[in-house]
């Protein structure tokens, strides 16, 4: 049965309009800039205006002497931008931040900033506290405000493991300093960028986690009703055996405790194709329709499968 899937944490956001060649490889952006004619580069001796450093200093709970990377920095700026409007809209989305901190953590605790604050502005635009344009707006300039190397079509973290290479690392007054030049030639209108879509990270690698399409035979089953308790299995692709956290039911995404409608346990079964079996406590058609099924790996990674009818085989 062919399902529609709705893309959530894709692996890459276009960021700006111009093509520019990035660890070797080429990539599109989406964001008209002059940046060019703006100097935003900085050394370890400038520093930012004291009250931009000290607000963001603040929030990021740095002090100085620290390292900063891009998503902290993303998320800060933000917050920033959103407490220029209101304290109001600035407390609404600290307290989606932390909520989602805690319901988007992985197995081992860890949350990606930037997939935890774009879920939380989407929150608050959701709730109403502010419009969904707004939120594109801020969610664009802190995009670009916190660009710490030459990679303008992602932010990435100080982590990085293995193969991965995209870690975004900087002394803490060298890049508020950079990141100030930045928003301030974006508010002279020197700096000129297009709102981005609320839809998607920037930080994935390129790894399969996000929407997936449901592959026929061998690959994804939601089964409704199982044969030995009547109750809802899903069977999950065999390159997935030994590598999840959990699977969930959830409304909605993101998937937060708020959307979650039930909770798997693994049944420790394979079969003969080596695919894992997780149970759930109610038939598929309890949970409803138009549903998602989400799989937390254990290195973060989230995958999720649309379920147009929870009643029906899906496979």
């Amino acid at each position: 049965m062919d399902i529609q899937s709705t893309a959530y944490l894709a692996s890459a956001r276009q960021a700006f309009a111009v093509t520019s060649k990035i660890k070797g490889k080429t990539a599109d952006t989406t964001a008209t800039t002059t940046a060019d004619a703006v100097d935003t580069s900085v050394d370890s001796t400038q520093a930012a205006d004291t009250s931009f450093a000290d607000y963001m200093k603040s929030v990021m709970g740095k002090t100085d002497g620290q390292q900063v990377n891009e998503e902290e920095l993303f998320s800060a700026l933000v917050e920033k931008q959103l407490a220029a409007d209101s304290s109001a809209a600035a407390d609404a989305f600290r307290a989606k931040k932390s909520e989602y901190m805690v319901s988007m953590a992985d197995a081992k605790g860890h949350a990606q900033i930037e997939d935890v604050t774009i879920a939380s502005l989407q929150g608050i635009a959701d709730e109403g506290v502010i419009d969904q344009t707004r939120a594109e707006e801020i969610n664009s300039i802190a995009f670009r405000g916190a660009q710490i190397d030459d990679n303008f079509s992602a932010i990435y973290d100080s982590i990085g493991s293995g193969q991965d290479t995209t870690v975004a690392l900087d002394e803490l007054a060298s890049a508020l300093a950079r990141s100030e030049a930045v928003m301030k030639g974006i508010e002279s209108g020197e700096i000129d960028v297009s709102p981005l879509s609320l839809t998607a990270s920037s930080s994935s690698s390129g790894s399969t986690s996000g929407a997936q399409n449901v592959d026929g035979t061998g690959g994804f089953l939601w089964k409704p009703v199982s044969e030995s308790d009547s109750k809802l299995v899903v069977v999950l692709p065999t390159e997935l055996k030994g590598s999840i956290d959990r699977v969930e039911v959830h409304s909605g995404l993101p998937p937060t405790s708020e959307t979650l409608l039930g909770q798997a346990r693994a049944s420790g079964e394979l079969d003969s194709d080596g695919r894992p079996f997780f149970r759930f406590g109610e038939a598929g058609g309890s949970y409803g329709s138009n549903v998602q099924l989400v799989v937390f790996k254990n290195n973060g990674e989230i995958l999720n499968w649309s379920i147009d009818d929870g009643s029906q085989r899906n496979d």
